[in-house]
């Protein structure tokens, strides 16, 4: 096999947003172009997790080996967070490669596969656990992979729940469109979202399963009322390991590793240059608010100004473009966000004066 070069991620437009991968050369990705997709991450666990009874093991752990947890059924075992539960160097390898991609927000932008739980995410506490894909049934033809769906809820293509791995895909997705909808801004609709699209990084065989029975198409969406009718997930979805084209698990690591060094080089945008970040030598640059010098003050540019520490903008509450103004509740909100949401900027009220207001006297 030709070795597996790594260049970059990102560049042409797709039907879910610009790019992760190159559509030309899927091996290859764009340093400029990586944080510009805004792409959330899904990898997959493993059975190599923990040792319960391991001293060095039992240092990280968050939940001590005699104290149950509400998610594992009173089960006495110690628990770590999910981030730290898998000890292969593939999941430590993908979990390098999510926390690079998804430096653009600052909420959870990857989450687990877990054969026991679902999709969690990286901060969930859960103990060691020995399922995998392959013990759980999927031959509706079998009785021992059938089970007795309470109420014969749904899977998320909108057939019946017959199987374990249908029950599996279920809980699934609505582990996955609840991380998703964190992403969600503010009153904003179901399908939108902050990102623009899911990326797959999990093997054929550990993802297939969710894959046909449709939860990273639809979610939920067919998974109650006319399974025939639901909105789709909001993200476009990509399978990593697909497009570039590489089964082999040593090369799935090499591919990751590659990509996480190139990626080590890369620093995230921001809208919000750190104080300090430009500071002008010159001694008649001012603040554009306040007037203070540069003599006296730390100046950075914002938003084509240049401001001091005391004047630097907050991000909108609603939007979370920079402004130095405030709502009503004192916090920051832009004019745009008062006038478009909350009608919070009040007319001045001129009455007319032909009109009495007062009550007349006898």
């Amino acid at each position: 096999m030709a070795p597996i070069t790594t260049t970059a991620i990102g560049s042409g437009p797709t039907a879910g947003g610009s790019d992760l991968l190159d559509d030309d050369d899927p091996t290859q990705f764009a340093e400029s172009n990586v944080y510009q997709d805004k792409t959330l991450v899904l990898v997959v666990g493993g059975p190599e997790q923990r040792d319960p009874f391991d001293p060095v093991d039992l240092q990280s752990a968050v939940v001590d080996p005699h104290e149950p947890t509400c998610d594992n059924y009173g089960r006495k075992a110690p628990a770590w967070k999910a981030a730290d539960l898998y000890t292969s160097t593939r999941f430590a390898a993908q979990r390098q490669f999510a926390e690079q991609v998804t430096q653009w927000t600052d909420k959870s932008g990857w989450a687990i596969i877990s054969a026991e739980h679902g999709v969690v995410e990286p901060y969930a506490t859960i103990k060691p656990y020995e399922t995998t894909v392959d013990d759980l049934g999927g031959d509706e033809r079998k009785a021992d992979h059938r089970v007795d769906a309470p109420y014969r809820k749904r899977r998320p293509d909108g057939r019946e729940n017959v199987t374990e791995r249908d029950v599996w895909a279920t809980r699934a997705a609505y582990g996955l469109m609840k991380w998703i909808a964190t992403h969600r801004p503010d009153h904003a609709l179901p399908w939108e979202n902050e990102a623009n699209t899911l990326l797959i990084v999990g093997s054929k065989e550990q993802v297939e399963p969710l894959r046909e029975r449709g939860v990273f198409e639809w979610g939920i969406a067919r998974m109650s009322g006319n399974p025939n009718k639901g909105v789709k997930q909001p993200l476009h979805t990509r399978y990593l390991f697909e497009e570039i084209g590489v089964e082999a698990r040593s090369d799935q690591l090499a591919w990751l590793s590659d990509a996480v060094d190139h990626l080590d080089d890369v620093s995230p945008p921001t809208d919000q240059p750190e104080i300090g970040e430009w500071c002008p030598e010159s001694e008649d640059r001012a603040c554009d608010h306040c007037g203070a010098d540069s003599r006296t003050s730390t100046l950075v540019a914002v938003n084509n100004e240049v401001v001091c520490e005391s004047c630097y903008p907050d991000p909108c509450a609603r939007c979370g473009s920079l402004t130095h103004e405030n709502g009503l509740g004192s916090y920051p909100l832009c004019i745009d966000c008062q006038t478009e949401h909350g009608g919070q900027i009040r007319e001045e009220h001129n009455p007319d004066p032909t009109i009495q207001t007062e009550l007349p006297t006898e």
